[in-house]
């Protein structure tokens, strides 16, 4: 069979004002082999030295290239593996190294030393340059920088979000509660403002949400009860504050919706509001069995319970893997009670290195020599290795369900002991101005640069850190096992 080579050049894009600072030779691997669409008869990466100016070819069938090919964008996702993704809406931009389609030349016809006329496709570099610049004049804060472009068939029809301030929507703006951000400088990178995300812009589950064609998925307090009966396409139940644990989170700070309210109220809807929607159980049922249910919740039961002594007795009661397990058992309990009421995909998110939170590092005494307080890290690890443990038995006993899990620490934690290796010269620094409460004092102008910074307030990741983990968990292979979560739509 005759065939044709078609050769790309790509170069890696080396304007480190704008890419974070990963185009090093040394800590860029090897060009990974990657397989491109079946439409592609033969396709071959070959490795160049991973350093920048790095040129790939790229060999695949004949004829002319389809500019729907042209208009693509490969990316290196944290220095770790190839991705190969259509550029659509504006184009995408990935937040580690990225490569660009500098252009296209028919190289050679296999069997027939003619050579085939050249095809250069200079404008697509253009308009790629003009792109990024675009992006580069927007310093990376707005939101619209950071799209990931819809996979085809990538759907889901409803996502639910169970957890804590890291995913809540705006639950806590209806509570009594201190843990409330209704106000500037939240949400100054959020196309609506201050909503109560406690952050400059997107939550983890936004992402996730507009990833599966879905919108941004509502706070279950702030729809009227016909909302509820006309909902469908997922609900937030996330409260600020909250935890697995009924008390964790209450002494000081005010009422919150624990793990077990929000459930009760996910109940609520499947019997309640569901049925106004879906005419049969049957009909009940095949929709909760497709939809995506996040989890992200037991910071709080360290942060607000186990870690603050002088308000909870729970550390004079459990050694550290006591209550890790205690903590464990009561979210199985829960995650049961879901799968009862007819969820089969779940996402359970493991916690990040509470241990590296400004308000921890800065409060600590003694002062640490290291850049976070590793005694708390190694308590929350505990936690982490029951939740990986649990999710796995889960899947193997419970008929038809898929559990996986989402690895937040070990990232998180090697970007706050070398933040500037990962393009967060603020470091651990808080981006906006923080009071008593570690959240952010009201109406103060925060730093200007958000995406150099690893935590908005003294507490919580800004809008990019949450990019980084919905995008590796969405389609990625390093952070949720044993699959992400565009393979579990799929299923």
């Amino acid at each position: 069979m005759v065939k044709y080579k078609l050769i790309s050049e790509i170069d890696v894009a080396a304007s480190a004002d704008f890419l974070w600072p990963l185009l090093s030779s040394k800590e860029i691997p090897k060009l990974a082999k990657k397989l491109l669409p079946n439409k592609y008869e033969k396709v071959e990466v070959l490795e160049g030295d991973g350093g920048l100016g790095t040129v790939v070819y790229v060999v695949h069938p004949p004829g002319s290239v389809p500019l729907s090919y042209v208009q693509k964008i490969v990316t290196v996702d944290n220095c770790e593996r190839f991705q190969e993704i259509p550029q659509i809406e504006g184009g995408y931009l990935d937040m580690g190294v990225t490569l660009f389609i500098e252009s296209f030349q028919v190289i050679e016809k296999e069997g027939d030393s003619s050579v085939v006329k050249s095809m250069f496709f200079s404008f697509v570099f253009t308009l790629l340059i003009s792109f990024f610049l675009l992006i580069r004049t927007q310093e990376f804060a707005s939101t619209e920088a950071l799209k990931l472009p819809l996979e085809d068939n990538v759907r889901a029809p409803a996502l639910y979000v169970f957890g804590d301030s890291l995913v809540d929507s705006g639950n806590n703006n209806y509570l009594q509660t201190l843990a409330k951000v209704n106000y500037t400088p939240y949400g100054v990178d959020f196309r609506n403002g201050p909503t109560g995300r406690f952050n400059n812009g997107k939550t983890v589950v936004d992402f996730i949400a507009s990833w599966l064609g879905l919108p941004y998925v509502p706070a279950y307090l702030g729809l009227s009860e016909k909302q509820k009966r006309n909902t469908k396409t997922g609900i937030n139940y996330a409260s600020g504050a909250a935890g697995i644990l009924k008390e964790s989170g209450t002494v000081t700070i005010g009422d919150n919706l624990s793990l077990e309210e929000q459930v009760n109220y996910f109940t609520k809807t499947v019997k309640i509001d569901l049925p106004k929607i879906f005419k049969t159980r049957q009909k009940i049922s095949q929709y909760l069995s497709k939809s995506i249910f996040v989890i992200s919740i037991g910071s709080n039961d360290y942060i607000n319970n186990y870690l603050q002594p002088a308000l909870y007795n729970s550390s004079k009661i459990y050694n550290p893997q006591q209550y890790a397990d205690h903590l464990v058992s009561n979210l199985k309990k829960h995650l049961m009670s879901i799968y009862k009421s007819g969820a089969r995909k779940f996402v359970v998110f493991e916690l990040g290195p509470v241990g590296c939170t400004p308000a921890f590092v800065f409060s600590a005494t003694p002062k640490p020599t290291t850049p976070c307080v590793e005694s708390m890290n190694s308590v929350v690890k505990i936690f982490n290795s029951g939740v990986t443990k649990m999710t796995k038995e889960l899947t193997a006993t419970l008929k038809g369900s898929t559990f996986i899990y989402a690895d937040v620490f070990k990232k998180s934690h090697q970007e706050n002991l070398h933040p500037n290796r990962y393009g967060f010269s603020g470091g651990n620094i808080p981006c906006c101005a923080v009071g008593v409460s570690t959240l952010c004092l009201p109406n103060q102008t925060p730093c200007a640069n958000r995406n150099a910074h690893l935590y908005w307030d003294a507490f919580h990741p800004v809008q990019r850190v949450n990019y980084e983990i919905a995008n590796g968990c969405f389609k990625g292979s390093t952070t949720c096992f044993p699959i992400n979560i565009r393979q579990l739509a799929y299923l």
